[in-house]
């Protein structure tokens, strides 16, 4: 069995208002020989940090600054604090899936480095594409 780590910024939680269905539908669709893990990745105003469990969702939060601002520093931080509730050993997946290049992946490639893992990252429009061609 594949086992998969996605982590989603959109991903309908019950805590995220601004959730779509779309990748739901797309993990469900494809759960036969894959088990998909996920991590529901939330962008706040403040600068609180929080880790909980929805189902079988880890939710964190982390502080949205504008621009991006130290946004690789608050990823390392938000990944110290899920793998120091979860252990390390929680996350034996082979592949850690980034769902959005400049958010996502960001988090994504913090758990592909330090749990040397294969990292995957789709790019979508609107802010991806925005980057991808003017950074």
């Amino acid at each position: 069995m594949i086992k998969v780590l996605h982590i989603i910024t959109d991903y309908p939680d019950g805590n995220n208002k601004n959730s779509t269905q779309a990748v739901k539908n797309l993990l469900e669709s494809t759960s036969g020989p894959i088990q998909h893990d996920k991590i529901s990745l939330i962008r706040q105003a403040g600068l609180r940090f929080s880790v909980d469990t929805v189902g079988d969702i880890i939710v964190v939060k982390v502080p949205k600054l504008p621009g991006g601002i130290f946004n690789t520093l608050l990823m390392f931080i938000a990944y110290l604090m899920v793998v120091r509730r979860y252990g390390g050993d929680r996350f034996d997946q082979s592949i850690v899936h980034g769902h959005k290049l400049t958010i996502d992946s960001v988090f994504a490639l913090m758990f592909s480095l330090f749990q040397r893992k294969k990292l995957v990252v789709s790019v979508r429009g609107g802010t991806d594409t925005k980057w991808v061609k003017y950074k």
